[in-house]
């Protein structure tokens, strides 16, 4: 009777234990997928205002790149996206982007570390004239219920359907 409760006592602590490792991978799981959806969607969003853009203005700038950008948008209004304070932001002239009047792309379930842009061929002219911008973006979960700090880099990007003249 002894032995048979023992064998019986390893067998649940085993199979418990297996149970809460099959819940953090599944809380892990959540954890990023959530992270990359709103990531996604920011970069969407992005992608689709300067694909129609014009006149690509990088601010902020340094080695790694710059970490806001202003354009202007297919309706002719001045616009941007800027990180502020771990959170993507997007702003329209005259609204800059520490303004608590720009809205916030990002969730506030996710902080986002790094945004940079890097802006290839925005000089008007018959040189090159077609704006490309690369968006590299650096986020992580900020959920306190967690219990797994994940990082994810996504970058894309994007070429202007017209040339600046």
């Amino acid at each position: 009777m002894m032995i048979s409760t023992g064998i019986f006592a390893v067998v649940i602590i085993t199979a418990v234990g297996a149970i809460l490792s099959l819940n953090q991978a599944q809380v892990k799981a959540a954890n990023i997928q959530n992270i990359q959806d709103n990531i996604r969607f920011t970069l969407e969003s992005m992608t689709k205002e300067f694909r129609t853009g014009t006149n690509f203005n990088p601010a902020s700038c340094g080695f790694t790149g710059c970490t806001e950008i202003s354009f202007v948008r297919q309706d002719g209004i001045n616009a941007g996206y800027c990180l502020d304070d771990g959170v993507i932001k997007r702003f329209e002239s005259p609204i800059a982007c520490t303004s608590p009047a720009s809205s916030p792309v990002t969730s506030a379930d996710v902080s986002v570390g790094k945004l940079n842009f890097f802006v290839i061929g925005e000089d008007p002219g018959p040189g090159d004239g077609q704006p490309r911008v690369t968006i590299t973006i650096e986020s992580r979960s900020v959920n306190p219920a967690m219990q797994f700090d994940t990082t994810l880099i996504m970058e894309t990007t994007v070429t202007a359907r017209l040339r600046d003249l």
